[in-house]
């Protein structure tokens, strides 16, 4: 029974070794966090309409830092244009407010969100089969009360993630260890 465990505590530490090797070769070569938060969305947006199969906590919170990163991006871009707009039509922008702000600065984010929107809810529904749950758990997002529906769908979203295969799919990381 020794002798077992002692085995499986080396391939840990062999494990955790291989690992901090490729974190170090990965800094040393200039690929650092943001490349590889880039790298899950934009694997994300490859695989959008893919339901099956599991992603990792950091393929899903790197798609969603960047998802967030635009939205707000896009939001304060169109802002930015409100005021420009504003600031060059004078009075005639007094009387068209509010339709001119609602469409400099909600169109551009709303064409991303809802373009963005297929990758986001594929990406959701992987995690959650991750972590060992169905993909229909997204559905919290859109059918419940939203805040309370959301806040519970991100509880599920940052749950540690299976060990091993599963009836989901093969570990996304390609080891039998978790996050």
């Amino acid at each position: 029974m020794g002798r077992i465990r002692g085995r499986r505590g080396r391939e840990r530490g062999r494990r955790r070794r291989r690992n901090r090797a490729r974190q170090a070769e990965r800094l040393l070569s200039g690929a650092g966090d943001y490349e590889m938060v880039f790298r899950a969305y934009w694997g994300a947006l490859r695989q959008y309409a893919r339901l099956e199969g599991r992603a990792a906590r950091a393929e899903f919170w790197g798609f969603a830092l960047v998802h967030l990163g635009a939205l707000v991006g896009l939001l304060i871009v169109g802002g930015l244009l409100e005021g420009v707009v504003r600031v060059n039509t004078g009075d005639l922008l007094e009387t068209l407010s509010l339709p001119a702000f609602i469409v400099t600065i909600s169109v551009p984010a709303a064409l991303y969100f809802f373009g963005t929107l297929p990758p986001l809810v594929g990406v959701t529904v992987r995690r959650l089969h991750d972590a060992g749950y169905t993909g229909w758990l997204a559905l919290l997002w859109f059918v419940s009360i939203p805040p309370i529906g959301q806040a519970i769908l991100a509880a599920f979203l940052l749950l540690p993630s299976e060990r091993g295969d599963s009836g989901f799919g093969a570990d996304p990381r390609g080891d039998d260890g978790g996050e």
